[in-house]
């Protein structure tokens, strides 16, 4: 729930900022949860997180829209 508050608190931004050198020097991937927009996509994306998901991208589907379990 931070990640949706990036562009609007200062403090949460300087935090993800120091939680990124961290990762990134120990060579460690993340990803933003609950992206809901294009302006916070964009600002995820220029901060070098490496994977993003949220309602930007698509509303959560049960696993067997994907194939991922059968109901037989």
């Amino acid at each position: 729930s931070i990640v949706q508050k990036l562009n609007t608190d200062k403090n949460i931004r300087k935090m993800i900022e120091g939680l990124l050198l961290y990762t990134k020097s120990a060579n460690i991937q993340t990803i933003a949860e609950f992206v809901c927009s294009k302006e916070l996509s964009e600002t995820v994306e220029k901060l070098g997180i490496d994977y993003m998901q949220g309602y930007y991208y698509g509303e959560p589907k049960p696993p067997e829209y994907y194939g991922l379990i059968n109901d037989t």
